[in-house]
């Protein structure tokens, strides 16, 4: 796990955190990873089936799998809404 404080101008403040995710909608299953995270969203990787397949405010889930101690594995599902999508990333707002 990787973790670095982001500094810029946003309404959360951002950590760099790098770990393997899924976001999901119905069926559909996107493998990816975040880039980072905050109080209020998280930046993803965008996956190489991505196909700019969402529309603004749609909903989704989004799976993260990550450590809450060294033993003990874990992974979070959150409620999402789709943002945007960039050249490689794709921004989630949490709901």
């Amino acid at each position: 796990m990787n973790i670095e404080a982001s500094t810029s101008h946003r309404r959360s403040s951002r950590q760099r955190l790098t770990l393997p995710a899924k976001l999901t909608k119905g069926d559909l299953v996107l493998d990816t990873r975040t880039v980072d995270i905050s109080d209020t969203g998280v930046l993803l990787e965008k996956p190489k089936s991505f196909s700019n397949m969402f529309i603004v405010g749609e909903f989704l889930q989004l799976h993260i799998e990550g450590l809450i101690k060294q033993s003990q594995p874990k992974t979070s599902t959150f409620s999402v809404i789709y943002v945007r999508s960039e050249q490689d990333t794709i921004a989630l707002e949490f709901i």
